[in-house]
């Protein structure tokens, strides 16, 4: 299957317009992650926020898990042979593979935020000699 091939698929699957958003999607994520990791401590960052990205893809499998069965009125006693469970598992593995790479630069995006918050108001007075 070449390049040109799955594009063909997956415009004649999902139309031009998702097609576009996933692909800017794509690429945010990767000009994120570039971001990240030219940053000071994003090796870091990204190290720390790996499993609460692991269990967004999961939780995001999980539902789509529960969205294909229910949107195909099936259930897993309906999968009888290796494709029905290959048909089954790939996008449900898929949305969750790309929710946790979605998520993970956006998580450590939000850790770098939340450590450069400016000390509260209550900590500089404490912190401030008393004259």
């Amino acid at each position: 299957l070449t390049p040109a091939g799955v594009v063909g698929i997956s415009l004649a699957l999902f139309g031009l317009p998702l097609l576009l958003a996933g692909g800017a999607v794509a690429l945010l994520g990767l000009l994120a992650w570039i971001g990240i990791a030219r940053a000071e401590g994003g090796r870091a960052r990204l190290c720390a926020v790996r499993l609460p990205a692991l269990a967004v893809g999961a939780v995001v499998a999980l539902g789509m898990a529960v969205a294909l069965l229910a949107a195909t009125q099936s259930s897993l006693a309906s999968l009888n042979g290796v494709l029905d469970w290959v048909v089954f598992l790939a996008p449900v593995l898929g949305a969750g593979i790309g929710a946790a790479l979605v998520a993970w630069p956006v998580l450590a995006l939000l850790r770098r935020a939340s450590s450069q918050r400016p000390l509260s108001l209550a900590r500089e007075k404490a912190a401030r000699p008393l004259a």
